[in-house]
């Protein structure tokens, strides 16, 4: 587990500063954390509305702070130094201890007085960033982790037997009995970021041949093709701010979803649209799970499981399903959206 303080949070936003690189580096177990007291520093910003929404695609959980973490947060206040305006750092390495999580920072000079009390912090990330991450030596991992709560646990209503499952009739996609996050030989040497730029470029295309309602190419002017995402997601608009179509890969759970995703006011939208589960369902032609796991954010969608994301082979069958599931989303969801108060 890593926990990021607020620094890193802002700083893994830019893709050319070395603390982007953990999207890279991380081990695909790892799960990266974020305290309450971190988010809220974070969201003071100033940050833009699509640097908010990344940063919550990337954080997989949040961690609140409790009375266990206050007294911890005091103990590191007291022993070092009762320094004015480190009590948030107090706060944030206290929950990082607890969690017994490691914690990254790009501000090691003010973290590093806490490691006598326990605080693990991740390598500096300057030339030595590979090392530092996973403490056993640099290696590179087929993904970053899957960024939404919702879909690792279900999410409400989660159907076993949802498309695409072994439950349901769906059809393997390979007859290999491998893991799917085994590396085939065409893809072994793509970087996390090359795999994904290579993936979203073929479904761009597929997107812009079938020629539905969602489109590979820009919303604005001058309609070019888009640039495909170097990370496991792509968005696309569905004609009003706040409200985006969602594609996902989920590398080494061996899945991809669609869905529609809410920020900001989703709660109310979310609420809105549950009414309608049973008919937006039949719309959709299969169970969804509905996820409201995450404070502010909702996110409405269906999966496909057995998606071996390393295997080309299978990528035809993955994109076929993908456009099909985008365009659907937006002929169910776009009418009700535009209804909604």
């Amino acid at each position: 587990m890593i926990h990021l303080d607020t620094s890193f949070l802002i700083r893994i936003l830019d893709p050319d500063a070395p603390e982007a690189r953990l999207l890279e580096t991380m081990d695909p177990d790892e799960s990266i954390v974020v305290s309450a007291l971190a988010w809220a520093e974070f969201q003071c910003g100033p940050i833009k509305p699509a640097e908010q929404e990344l940063a919550t695609r990337i954080v997989d959980s949040y961690r609140d702070f409790t009375i266990e973490h206050a007294g911890v947060a005091a103990h590191l206040f007291n022993e070092s130094g009762r320094r004015r305006g480190s009590l948030p750092d107090c706060v944030i390495a206290a929950v990082a201890i607890h969690d017994g999580a490691r914690l990254a920072t790009a501000n090691l000079t003010d973290f590093r007085r806490f490691e006598t009390a326990g605080l693990k912090l991740i390598g500096d990330v300057g030339s030595d960033v590979g090392p530092g991450w996973g403490g056993a030596g640099w290696r590179r991992p087929p993904e970053v982790q899957d960024s939404v709560a919702g879909w690792y646990t279900g999410g409400q209503g989660a159907d076993p037997s949802r498309e695409g499952s072994p439950a349901s009739g769906g059809s393997p996609a390979s007859s290999r009995t491998g893991p799917p996050g085994v590396r085939e030989a065409s893809l072994a040497g793509l970087s996390a970021p090359d795999f994904h730029r290579k993936y979203w470029d073929a479904v761009l295309d597929k997107l812009n041949r079938i020629g539905g309602p969602v489109s590979g190419n820009s919303v604005h002017p001058p309609f070019a093709r888009r640039t495909p995402a170097t990370y496991n997601w792509m968005s696309f608009p569905i004609g009003r701010s706040e409200f985006y179509l969602y594609a996902t890969t989920h590398r080494t759970a061996g899945r991809i979803s669609a869905s529609l995703y809410m920020s900001k006011n989703g709660a109310f939208a979310f609420d809105r649209l549950m009414r309608d589960r049973k008919d937006i369902e039949s719309d959709m032609k299969s169970p969804m799970v509905w996820d409201d796991g995450k404070p502010n954010e909702r996110e409405i969608g269906v999966q496909l499981k057995n998606a071996v994301l390393n295997d080309p082979n299978d990528w035809a069958r993955q994109h076929e399903w993908l456009v099909r599931k985008l365009n659907l989303l937006d002929r169910v969801f776009r009418p009700r959206i535009k209804r909604l108060p």
